[in-house]
C-alpha cells in the first residue's frame, strides 16, 4: 500500500526518483529507492541514494529560527549580530547586518 502510495505521488509530482526510510525509535524499520537516480545511465535509486536538497535548507533554517524567537533565543530586529564570536573575523556584538550595513 505505501508502495503504491509513493508510486502515485511520484507520478502527480513528476519526481524522476525518490528515497525514503521510516524509522521507529531510532531504528530504521523500512528503506527504499523509487525509480531511477540517474535515468540516463539507469542507475536506480537506492535507501542511500544522495539528493540535492536545494532551497528546501532555507525552510528549514527559517523554521528553525523562528523556533528561537518563540522561546525568546533570539530577537528578530532586522540586524545580525555576533554574539559569540564564531564567525571568522567579527568580534562579538558587532553588527554585520542591518539599518545602512551589509551582510560582508
Amino acid at each position: 500500500m505505501l508502495e503504491r502510495f509513493i508510486a502515485h505521488e511520484m507520478s502527480d509530482k513528476e519526481l524522476p526518483a525518490l528515497s525514503i526510510a521510516l524509522v521507529d525509535d531510532q531504528q530504521i524499520v523500512y528503506a527504499k529507492g523509487f525509480d531511477f537516480d540517474d535515468p540516463k545511465s539507469k542507475t536506480p535509486a537506492t535507501a542511500e541514494t544522495v539528493y540535492r536538497v536545494g532551497s528546501v535548507s532555507k525552510l528549514l533554517t527559517d523554521i528553525a529560527v523562528m523556533q528561537l524567537v518563540e522561546i525568546d533565543h533570539v530577537l528578530v530586529n532586522g540586524q545580525v549580530v555576533i554574539e559569540h564570536g564564531r564567525h571568522t573575523g567579527a568580534r562579538p556584538g558587532q553588527v554585520l547586518y542591518g539599518p545602512g550595513r551589509r551582510l560582508q
